[in-house]
This record gives structure tokens, sequence and C-alpha cells, in this order.
């Protein structure tokens, strides 16, 4: 539930607040909107990841999140990939 996913980013966000963070050049920005608004560039990234690696290697960072390989759906399969994809976008 995404809804529920970004309350927990605003109680974040006043988590580094009550911390004392310096946040004047500090912009948090939502992954879902960001893929939303750029999905011309996230999807070809997230594809040439994809090419990158084959399916075992796939299914082991599965298995690290506690998925269980038999019963893995496509949105499992492709959470990995998704993750290392965020780091380059």
């Amino acid at each position: 539930d995404l809804e529920k996913i970004k309350i927990v980013g605003q109680y974040l966000i006043e988590v580094w607040k009550a911390a004392g963070m310096d946040l004047t050049n500090v912009v948090f920005k939502w992954a879902s909107e960001e893929i939303t608004n750029r999905a011309d560039t996230y999807w070809p990234t997230m594809l040439d990841v994809a090419r990158r690696f084959n399916v075992t290697r796939i299914k082991k960072c599965c298995q690290i999140m506690g998925r269980l390989e038999g019963s893995l759906s496509s949105a499992q399969v492709l959470y990995p990939l998704m993750q290392c994809t965020d780091v380059f976008f």
C-alpha cells in the first residue's frame, strides 16, 4: 500500500528533523513518483540491469530477502532488479 509507505516516509522525515539534521539543502523524493515521472529513463535502465544477471543470481537475491525459490511471483523476481536500478537512477 503506497499510501502507508508514504506515511512512514513522512514520519522518517520528522525523525531527521527531530534529530537536528540541517535540511536546508536536502530534497526528499518519493521513488514511486520519480519512477512514474521518469519512466522513459527508469525502465530501460532496469532492463539493462536485468540483461546483466541470470535468473539463478536473481533467485539468490530473493532467497536473501526471505522468499522461497519455488513460490516466487513475477513481482518478487523483479524487485531485486528494481533495487539495483535505484542505485543508478
